[in-house]
């Protein structure tokens, strides 16, 4: 509703939960949402050519794998999707807390996540799950990678991860723009930029407003549309 208020077309798009459906079908689920979205979003006055992803948690590691296969055609194919949206139309990613390692989640010690993933892939151990490298997003950014925001509490953890995700994406020279309290003291916890009521969260907001609007320049043969955010739920498991 903040991002809305803000003047942001919102469209949240939800998935079928694990375990009764796994992977990789709120990958299928959401890149089909993109489609519906790219061929009616402009009856909500959203602009396509101007679209944001983002999420927390687990939705955050969806969002990044799905920007991967807009960006990557290579991992596209591999994956046998063909994505709904051009890359050039994904204007920057925004990533709360999320897992973008499956190798090295589990040294995370981060309570449930090996249920978590057992419930999605169906391995109990799910490190040796045949496609477990596909769901790291770290093994397909390319230098087409878009834009990325990403945030995190320092009492968090799952803290590595976006910083194991930060130098991977300033490696292939991505713009990344980081919100980070590592060192500080600050004590945030998961989805500590939910609670808008404290300073942090707001200070957090602040810099992601700022950050759309820097990626959202109009093109002008869209002037009167507004630039398209996606929020994706974060929920795995009933």
């Amino acid at each position: 509703m903040t991002l809305a208020n803000a003047g942001y077309v919102v469209a949240n798009i939800n998935y079928d939960l694990a375990p009764a459906h796994k992977y990789p079908g709120p990958v299928i689920q959401a890149n089909r949402a993109l489609k519906y979205l790219r061929e009616n979003v402009r009856q909500y006055g959203g602009d396509i050519n101007r679209l944001f992803l983002g999420s927390n948690s687990s939705g955050s590691q969806l969002a990044s794998q799905l920007a991967a296969l807009i960006s990557n055609e290579e991992f596209a194919e591999t994956m046998g999707i063909q994505s709904s949206v051009k890359n050039e139309q994904l204007r920057g990613v925004l990533l709360y807390d999320g897992a973008y390692d499956m190798r090295t989640l589990r040294a995370t010690r981060t309570p449930g996540m090996s249920l978590f993933l057992w419930s999605y892939t169906g391995v109990r151990r799910f490190e040796s799950y045949d496609r477990i490298d596909e769901l790291s997003t770290v093994n397909h950014v390319t230098p087409d990678y878009p834009p990325a925001f990403l945030a995190v509490g320092d009492a968090d953890a799952l803290e590595p991860q976006s910083l194991e995700f930060i130098d991977v994406l300033e490696k292939d020279g991505i713009e990344v723009e980081a919100v980070l309290f590592t060192g500080t003291g600050a004590h945030l916890g998961h989805d500590y930029m939910m609670d808008l009521d404290t300073e942090s969260a707001q200070q957090t907001l602040k810099k992601v407003l700022d950050f759309l609007e820097r990626h959202s320049l109009p093109d002008f043969s869209n002037l009167g549309n507004y630039p398209l955010f996606i929020m994706r739920s974060n929920h795995v498991v009933h």
